[in-house]
């Protein structure tokens, strides 16, 4: 019966080792799989020492278990050392071996040295034999050193996971039982012997890495170690939020539950759709550059974006993980880009292409609604002589000036642009020809009352001349006649002495008609 269950015990020990090589991904898996292999070492030499039918058999059992035992502890230490994030140098863990190196290498030598055991018997008058040994000083220094190092292992993990996330917690414990149960079970045996027909602490052992095991196959504890949650997930700028195939919240990172503070006291498995409030309804469909805007608490409106991305396993679908990014920055970044794009560098007018952009769709509408637009045409006045007596710098502020004055006129409706050299251009949705020409008034009055001097410039006098161009369904099938037509009606203006306003058809110089064409 003990030497099955012994059995038994080296078959887990070998399938928890094949496991983790096969699943090994980092350094830290690395740790477990030598820790895993000085079990199985152990686990075959207890094996061999209780079926041993002499003496010579059982003391070459010994020697196999202490090829493994001595290291099974530095090796958990240094995983749990990597997993918690500290680091460790290479002299510092070839040190945390001498001790169980030279433990190891007096007792497999020790029926020659003599001094890991004071005395052998092969006990035969039981229905199972074995080796009696009467322990020296150096077996109880290997032995403390190892629950040294195994009190450690429980410290870092209890201290580590202080004040951490639930599966954090979780995983904590299963490393702190993994550890405890079969050292406080070999103390046992050791120090207070309980009279047992077998030693527990194979059972023990291979208990501590059927926990190791289930860890990273239950909760993928090589693959998404705490440490790398708590030092990446955690203090990335960016929000994270994981939500199961379930469509219910299974975690949120620290930039999440201040950015969505319910998350912070929202239950594991709750329907997200139950959390409220949040701009990802149904947790999966549809998130994919989704964007969406948070006023924070000083009061600025924040630009987001969430990108989505499927988590599987072994191909089977687990959980969304969401990615809420801040792109406020790059959204002013973009609309400063397509602000300069779209505006005149001078004026700060849109530009003729912005013109013609927003204003086909502006024609579009009135056309197809059959309403009134008006074209102007805007041109300042014998501006080549500004340019010629006072310097192209005194000529940009004019232009600059006067396109501020003007632009006070118009409506947020109304479309308003720099044409090209001093000649501008305005779009008026719901305007017909009589408005027109009184905006164009207007315009010409707010031109020839601008103080020239208030702004420290040496000009006077300066006018425009506006040609004017009112749709009509039958003569302007397009944007481009439209606009053609108030252009024409300007250069009949500056024709007609300039400081005056045409339409299409007729010349209206400071109140006095006159018809044209």
């Amino acid at each position: 019966m003990i030497v099955s269950l012994h059995i038994v015990l080296a078959s887990i020990s070998l399938a928890v080792l094949l496991l983790a090589a096969y699943m090994r991904g980092s350094k830290r898996s690395l740790y477990m799989i030598y820790s895993f292999l000085a079990i199985l070492l152990f686990n075959l030499g207890f094996l061999v020492e209780i079926s041993a039918p002499v003496m010579e058999v059982s003391i070459i059992g010994k020697q196999i278990k202490y090829l493994g035992l001595p290291f099974i502890s530095p090796f958990v230490l240094l995983f749990i050392l990597d997993y918690y994030g500290y680091r460790v140098t290479t002299a510092k863990a070839a040190a945390l071996f001498v001790v169980p190196v030279l433990h190891s290498l007096i007792a497999i030598t020790f029926p020659w040295n003599g001094l890991f055991y004071l005395s052998t018997a092969w006990i035969t008058d039981i229905s199972t034999p074995y080796l009696k040994t009467e322990k020296s000083i150096i077996y109880y220094i290997g032995f403390f050193y190892s629950y040294l190092v195994t009190m450690s292992i429980l410290v870092i993990a209890l201290f580590s996971s202080r004040g951490k996330d639930y599966a954090t917690r979780k995983q904590s414990n299963l490393i702190i039982a993994s550890a405890a149960i079969p050292g406080m079970g070999n103390a046992i045996n050791v120090l207070a012997p309980l009279n047992l027909p077998f030693d527990p602490t194979a059972l023990l052992l291979t208990t501590g890495c059927t926990l190791l095991a289930y860890s990273f196959l239950r909760l993928n504890l090589f693959q998404i170690a705490p440490i790398a949650r708590e030092q990446i997930i955690e203090n990335i700028r960016d929000a994270f939020v994981l939500v199961d195939r379930h469509k219910c919240f299974i975690d949120a990172n620290a930039a999440a539950k201040k950015l969505f503070p319910q998350l912070a006291h929202a239950m594991i498995g709750i329907p997200i759709d139950d959390i409220g409030d949040l701009p990802f309804p149904d947790g999966q469909d549809n998130m994919n550059n989704r964007s969406f805007e948070i006023t924070d608490e000083s009061g600025a409106l924040r630009y987001y974006t969430i990108s989505k991305t499927i988590i599987y396993r072994q191909h089977e679908f687990i959980c969304n993980c969401l990615m809420i990014y801040d792109v406020t920055e790059s959204k002013k970044l973009l609309d400063h880009v397509s602000n300069l794009a779209e505006r005149d560098t001078l004026t700060g007018l849109i530009n003729r292409g912005t013109l013609f952009s927003r204003g086909e769709r502006l024609f579009q509408e009135i056309a197809s609604a059959g309403g009134d637009m008006s074209a102007l045409m805007i041109d300042v006045d014998h501006f080549k002589k500004i340019n010629d007596t006072y310097g192209h710098q005194i000529g940009d502020e004019v232009l600059t000036i006067i396109a501020q004055k003007l632009y006070g006129r118009f409506r947020s409706t109304d479309i308003f642009a720099r044409y090209g050299g001093e000649e501008f251009c305005a779009l008026l949705p719901g305007t017909d020809e009589i408005s027109a020409i009184q905006i164009a008034h207007e315009l010409c009055k707010i031109t020839e009352c601008i103080d020239w001097e208030e702004n420290k410039l040496p000009v006077l006098g300066i006018t425009i001349s506006i040609g004017i161009a009112a749709y009509v369904a039958e003569y302007h099938d397009t944007l481009d006649t439209l606009i053609g037509c108030a252009d024409t009606a300007l250069y009949a203006a500056k024709d007609a002495g300039r400081n005056t306003i045409c339409n299409h058809n007729r010349i209206i110089h400071m109140g006095q008609l006159r018809l044209f064409g």
